[in-house]
């Protein structure tokens, strides 16, 4: 920026003036960006800005931390649908090899976050006191599991967490549970809720976990090497053990096979994947109690990554196929169509009801930033109306590579694996909020007094502002 430029934003700051002028964001606080100045605050610690550009314009309120540095928090503000998010928390790997945020779930209130990478997953409180993230308990590692983690998640009440690795015992897999206790010394520990869960030989056991809102449910799918068959086992626990309550096996036809599978918050309903290398054909399950069988409800194509609703009522898939159930033909119909706003490959998440959902498209544009699109279901409309986009920083940040939202839908953790071929980029987590809306002001008490001004004279003013800008002047001036 040339000292013109800074002149005039200083001269907006000081005489709390708009001024039309585009300005790039500071590149250390997360990769350039082109924001068309709208107008600053008088006292100069506001300024509020457009950025142009993707599929619409957004309003964004940066608070200054120093001169011409901006904060790491924010505010973003979608216009059309009126609703307000800041961005609350950043996560970051030690270095380009931490892919700190591979593993993310975020808990029904979005209070509890299990974050972690191939070697360590750590599970950490939101405390707004301090508006910060502390740990609870210890981090669990590859001692706990016995190889590498393949796949993580936290119940919906944040209580219990299954950490899967497929590599254990020349990959025939390993899955433990743990819940968090208070032990007799008075430390808050994940301790192993029963046996672990092991797979048999090749099988891969343990290439994705899901967790029941309980944590007394969890789904585990295996990818076995040696043959096609693939497996999605449900295990329920009682009495101190997991039983198994069904084995869903694939075709075996060396076209299909369950890739994963993925479990309701109320475990009464899960989605087996088959994938035959073109798109991923879902099968819906539903649980019978008492009786304790499954039964067949429907088939959907979810195209890789899915997540589905605590009430087992809505799926999501990539490329931006979302369906909700139909009581009437017990049937799931699809809702949006993948052109609505084109979505590609990535993490994606569902709020408890499915009313909001996330959709990750790592690769999105021509330089692959990628992006994630919090979508809500309208009602009036029956169609999904964007409320948030979320933009990668730089080209090849593969933005969306992994996203969760909160049970609540007012929560949303996304991640950017950056690509490989990228070196010397640090993989990264952002973790974004929405703003409660203000209360309206009470009709019944009465408003308060405003503060006295500090009112200066016509010419007290006059000389205040030339003293400012006069110093102003000569510290540019003396600018290298």
């Amino acid at each position: 920026m040339d000292r013109r430029s800074v002149l005039r934003f200083l001269l907006a700051l000081t005489l709390g003036v708009s001024v039309a002028a585009t300005w790039t964001e500071d590149t250390s606080v997360g990769g350039a960006k082109q924001w068309q100045l709208i107008t600053s605050s008088s006292d100069g610690t506001k300024l509020a800005a457009t950025v142009l550009g993707g599929i619409r314009s957004k309003l964004v309120l940066f608070s200054v931390c120093s001169l011409l540095s901006f904060c790491d928090s924010a505010v973003a503000q979608d216009v059309i649908a009126g609703q307000t998010w800041e961005l609350s928390k950043r996560f970051t790997g030690v270095d380009e090899d931490d892919d700190l945020g591979l593993h993310l779930v975020l808990s029904e209130n979005g209070q509890r976050l299990a974050i972690g990478e191939h070697y360590y997953v750590s599970v950490l409180d939101w405390s707004a006191t301090s508006e910060t993230w502390v740990q609870v308990g210890e981090s669990l590692t590859t001692s706990d599991i016995g190889s590498t983690i393949s796949s993580v998640h936290l119940s919906g009440d944040g209580n219990t967490l299954a950490v899967a690795s497929y590599y254990v015992n020349s990959r025939s897999g390993r899955v433990k549970v743990f819940e968090l206790e208070l032990t007799a010394d008075g430390i808050v520990a994940w301790i192993q809720l029963g046996p672990s869960l092991d797979g048999w030989s090749d099988a891969q056991f343990g290439n994705s976990v899901s967790l029941a809102h309980d944590g007394l449910t969890i789904a585990v799918g295996s990818k076995p090497i040696s043959d096609d068959e693939g497996y999605v086992s449900v295990y329920k626990y009682a009495d101190s053990q997991w039983t198994n309550s069904i084995h869903y096996a694939g075709a075996g036809d060396g076209t299909f096979f369950p890739t994963a599978g993925v479990l309701s918050g109320n475990g009464d309903r899960f989605v087996a994947f088959k994938d035959d290398n073109s798109f991923s054909q879902g099968t819906v399950l539903t649980y019978h109690s008492p009786s304790e069988t499954w039964s067949y409800v429907d088939s959907i194509t979810v195209d890789g990554e899915a997540a589905i609703s605590k009430d087992g009522n809505t799926i999501v898939g990539n490329y931006g196929k979302v369906y909700r159930y139909n009581s009437l033909s017990e049937t799931f119909d699809s809702t949006r169509q993948s052109n609505t706003y084109a979505v590609g490959s990535g993490g994606v998440s569902v709020s408890s009801d499915g009313s909001r959902v996330a959709m990750g498209d790592m690769r999105f544009g021509t330089e692959q930033k990628g992006r994630v699109l919090l979508e809500q279901w309208n009602t009036d409309i029956n169609e999904w109306e964007t409320l948030m986009v979320v933009n990668g920083d730089e080209p090849d940040d593969w933005c969306g590579y992994k996203v969760s939202l909160s049970g609540t839908g007012k929560r949303v953790a996304v991640f950017s694996l950056i690509n490989w071929q990228t070196p010397g980029r640090i993989p990264h987590t952002r973790i974004f909020d929405e703003i409660p809306a203000a209360p309206p002001p009470s009709s019944s008490a009465p408003s308060p007094p405003p503060p006295e001004a500090l009112v200066l004279a016509d010419d007290e003013s006059s000389a205040w502002r030339v003293s400012v800008l006069t110093a102003l002047v000569v510290s540019l001036l003396s600018l290298p």
